[in-house]
């Protein structure tokens, strides 16, 4: 199984967009949150088991940033993607040093919020090699 973590307030994006990712890519599997503490808990509880992480970075509780951070600490080979509805280049330079491979604004479309997920799945693949 190939499993990702999505981190997202708003429930019905989250929900659709996990379900559209298992339909449409190799990661079958996923653990959602809807909060920063919640995203840290799904985090320890999958211990090293998720392959990429989708993170908000507006939460309701706090920075994506800092989740970000954890992961990059935690378990380094877990890709990142930011998918979020800031523009502020300060927080894209921050969420960039925490350890994220790839951001998009939440207008991006699905066929390049997808595109995103598999360039990420197989630069991972890659470096299994």
């Amino acid at each position: 199984m190939r499993r990702f973590l999505m981190v997202e307030d708003h429930s019905a994006f989250r929900q659709a967009l996990s379900q559209v990712i298992k339909w449409k890519t190799e990661l079958d599997e996923d653990a959602q949150a809807g909060t920063l503490a919640e995203g840290r808990r799904r985090l320890s509880m999958l211990d090293g088991s998720i392959e990429v992480a989708v993170v908000d970075l507006g939460l309701p509780d706090g920075n994506g940033v800092d989740l970000i951070e954890e992961i990059s600490e935690t378990e380094p080979d877990v890709a990142v993607l930011v998918l979020t509805e800031t523009r502020h280049r300060e927080r894209f330079a921050d969420s960039l040093g925490a350890g994220t491979h790839e951001i998009l604004t939440k207008d991006a479309s699905l066929d390049e919020i997808l595109q995103a997920l598999r360039r990420l799945g197989a630069a991972k693949e890659r470096s299994k090699a």
